[in-house]
């Protein structure tokens, strides 16, 4: 079974500047932030009884605590939150890529993480189905699940442009996926890995179905902490990369965005 692993790059010079200011007491941070969110992003963003929750909450409340920043939080649909924050009325937001389009009023941290996607299938057929590429399921008969609205990547447009279209069926959402496979209606499915497990967990079907270590996405698109820059500086963008730092080598970055792996 594949254990989730997650890249952290610190540039050298930034690094050394980075663990040495992180050792130093941080200025009192008098500001409130207001973090968006999207209440229907499971297990990164989203709302049980109207309280928010997910693996990016508790990444900023951790690095805020640290920080001493106070925070609210203010559901935001996930392509508005990039806009929001360009126009000062959110201050922070998680899991945003750098793009063209998102540079303009943005500050970002170092990475946080890259988007992970996973082939997931029957345990009893994780070793036949263990293939090296998604490009290897064409010509076969392999039957493969995807999400409707999903975005798998340029590696999966390949695939779906060279034939692969032909043996995929299209789900009306993320949670139809293991029942399909459960069923036999499938081979396997593509889910983004933390979310695959998440879903497993909470249907009840991790005893079932794994991952493989099928190469899914030829490129993993980085994410970040996204700031505004009309109403964040530059010096809390710094004290949240030095955090980050600290949380990685004490382990605690990867203890929480792994936080739905299983046990190895």
């Amino acid at each position: 079974m594949k254990k989730s692993i997650y890249y952290f790059f610190f540039p050298a010079g930034i690094l050394l500047y980075q663990l040495f200011s992180s050792a130093l007491a941080f200025a009192a941070c008098t500001q409130t932030l207001n973090i968006a969110y999207d209440g229907h992003w499971p297990p990164y963003q989203y709302t049980i009884n109207n309280r928010p929750k997910g693996i990016d909450l508790v990444l900023i409340n951790h690095i805020m605590q640290r920080i001493g920043c106070n925070l609210v939080y203010k559901r935001v649909a996930h392509n508005r939150v990039a806009n929001d924050l360009k126009l000062g009325w959110a201050d922070v937001a998680l899991s945003l890529p750098r793009t063209l389009q998102n540079k303009n009023g943005l500050y970002f941290s170092n990475t946080i993480r890259q988007r992970q996607l996973s082939l997931f299938v029957l345990k009893k057929n994780a070793l036949r189905f263990n293939f090296p590429s998604l490009l290897d399921l064409l010509n076969t008969t392999f039957k493969l699940g995807t999400s409707l609205g999903g975005h798998y990547g340029p590696l999966y447009q390949q695939f779906v442009q060279r034939g692969g279209s032909l043996n995929i069926r299209t789900a009306d959402n993320d949670y139809e996926l293991p029942r399909l496979l459960i069923t036999k209606k499938l081979n396997g499915y593509l889910m983004e890995t933390q979310r695959g497990y998440y879903l497993l967990k909470k249907v009840r079907l991790l005893s079932q179905i794994t991952s493989t270590e099928t190469r899914i996405e030829s490129d993993p698109a980085p994410l970040y902490i996204a700031f505004s820059k009309k109403t964040v500086s530059r010096s809390l963008v710094k004290q949240v990369n030095a955090v980050l730092i600290e949380m990685q080598i004490d382990g605690t970055l990867e203890k929480i965005l792994n936080a739905y792996s299983p046990k190895r």
